[in-house]
């Protein structure tokens, strides 16, 4: 199920709201962050900033847009591509497909607007270990 659109701005502008790196560090805790979920990966900003961090050995990072899939893939540097999966997936609908406890942090950035957020933060507490972090951006 798509969700409500957001209004997101072209790529160059959207860049320009964030210093992606510093979010990933504020909202996430070193040493604690190993495996990483990210629900809507856009065009790729945190994906990429996550895979920088030596910590972070593996980042499944889902999008219900082709579009998006894609430019996240062109944009992923070359010695970060063995650390990120991206999967094309309606998450909202048919949830992350990863196991119970999965992750050690989740990233759920300008997605709250969606017709079913509460939906969307039960699955990924679901998928989330316990005592890991949920990162919210809204």
């Amino acid at each position: 199920m798509r969700g409500r659109e957001s209004g997101m701005p072209d790529i160059e502008l959207w860049e320009e709201f964030f210093d992606p790196v510093e979010v990933v560090r504020a909202l996430s805790d070193l040493g604690e962050r190993r495996r990483c979920v990210e629900f809507g990966c856009g065009y790729g900003t945190f994906t990429i900033a996550s895979a920088e961090f030596d910590d972070v050995k593996e980042i499944v990072s889902l999008d219900i847009d082709d579009t998006m899939i894609a430019t996240t893939r062109r944009r992923l540097p070359g010695e970060h591509e063995h650390k990120v999966t991206l999967e094309l997936r309606d998450f909202v609908t048919h949830g992350s497909g990863l196991p119970d406890d999965w992750a050690d942090w989740a990233m759920l950035f300008n997605l709250l607007h969606i017709e079913s957020p509460v939906d969307l933060l039960a699955e990924a507490h679901r998928v989330l270990r316990p005592g890991g972090t949920m990162a919210l951006i809204h």
